[in-house]
């Protein structure tokens, strides 16, 4: 919906059915209407995160990307420890659902406020919608009226853009796109596979559910803004594949740490998901730099769509602990760890203008070393062909 119909209005899609279901999760008869409820809500709320970090991260230039990702993320962390305070006085399920939901709906008054992405409508050769807002972005920036050669470059440059439509298949049509999803997807499924076990493994840590969970949402926030400060200064890549190597080796040290340790083996889970979640909140960066405008969120979708499989997997790889204690710390060690190195192979994109086509995305390969905010013949790329 996001690459077809636009980044605004799926937004207010999936915040409205976000909300409905989950009124109707909290006040389900049945248990079917509940199952139901759940399921509406698990694609709306995946595919409205999805959307709105595509459309905060398409409002910025290269150096602010970081920033406004990291802004982004700990908002969600102040949501996850917030439903730790919020359950811990609400001990109704159904209350807990319906307060919540309701909380949501002033959200939806932000239609009327917030304008399209610009980026997307020049794609779609939306041009006059693009200028409108472009002047409106440049009003509040208090830098008056843009010149008449900003908007005539983008209308040279948005007809000799591929004139063809798009296909989700694009993101594996091309040999270095197909590298490049195969590679980044491999990677948001570790992620996510590590992120939900340990996150459904804090009960059996011993700790309390509540205290746990808020720990969490506080260990994450910490992990964004320590994520913040790297990509900035040492790029994506090397720390995506960084912390992906360091959130598995933190798994595996609690094989050596006695169940009795309860703190200590707390504290080193937490440092693994610490790691893990800078990986999370590098991965959504990257990916977004990695995938053009034109099927940006079929890609994003299409990386979080594989990850929620590992979601799946998670808990219950966590039962393969009555084979052999450690085998589910060791099979969350081994896919962060070698997910970390296959991203080693992935291309730079620290400063590299996001791309608007698939054309522009093939040249973003590991010959990308030069940092330019200027356009990609700037930096002497050379596209690869299929």
């Amino acid at each position: 919906m996001c690459d077809y119909y636009g980044r605004k209005r799926t937004i207010f899609v999936a915040l409205a059915v976000t909300l409905l279901a989950g009124l109707m999760s909290g006040l389900a008869s049945s248990y079917w209407l509940f199952a139901i409820s759940r399921f509406l809500i698990g694609i709306a709320n995946i595919g409205l995160f999805c959307s709105i970090f595509t459309y905060v991260t398409e409002l910025v230039g290269p150096s602010r990307r970081a920033m406004i990702a990291t802004i982004a993320n700990l908002y969600w962390c102040l949501g996850y420890m917030l439903t730790a305070v919020i359950g811990y006085f609400i001990r109704s399920y159904r209350t807990l659902l319906v307060a919540s939901s309701i909380a949501m709906s002033p959200l939806l008054l932000l239609y009327f406020l917030i304008p399209e992405s610009a980026r997307w409508l020049l794609v779609k050769k939306k041009t006059d919608e693009a200028k409108l807002i472009l002047q409106r972005i440049a009003k509040g920036n208090n830098d008056g009226n843009l010149p008449d050669e900003i908007f005539e470059n983008l209308e040279v440059d948005t007809e000799s853009k591929a004139t063809r439509k798009t296909n989700p298949l694009d993101i594996i049509r091309y040999r270095s796109m197909r590298f490049k999803t195969i590679n980044i997807t491999y990677s948001w499924f570790a992620i996510n596979l590590v992120y939900y076990g340990l996150t459904y493994g804090v009960e059996g840590l011993n700790v309390d559910v509540y205290l746990g969970t808020f720990l969490g949402g506080l260990t994450e926030m910490f992990a964004y803004l320590f994520t913040w400060f790297f990509i900035q200064k040492v790029g994506r890549r090397l720390t995506l594949g960084g912390t992906l190597v360091a959130g598995g080796s933190g798994c595996l040290v609690n094989l050596w740490i006695p169940s009795s340790f309860v703190e200590l083996r707390t504290t080193t889970a937490m440092i693994g998901k610490f790691f893990i979640t800078s990986a999370f909140a590098i991965v959504y960066v990257y990916t977004v730099e990695l995938f053009p405008t034109d099927i940006r969120t079929i890609g994003l979708g299409f990386c979080s769509f594989w990850s929620r499989v590992a979601g799946v997997l998670a808990p219950q790889i966590l039962f393969l602990q009555k084979l052999w204690t450690p085998l589910p710390l060791v099979a969350f060690s081994l896919t962060s760890v070698s997910a970390g190195l296959l991203a080693l192979l992935l291309p730079e994109t620290l400063n590299v203008p996001l791309p608007q086509t698939i054309e522009e995305a093939e040249m973003i390969t590991r010959r990308t070393t030069k940092r330019s905010s200027g356009s990609f013949h700037d930096i002497g790329l050379q596209p690869v062909k299929s």
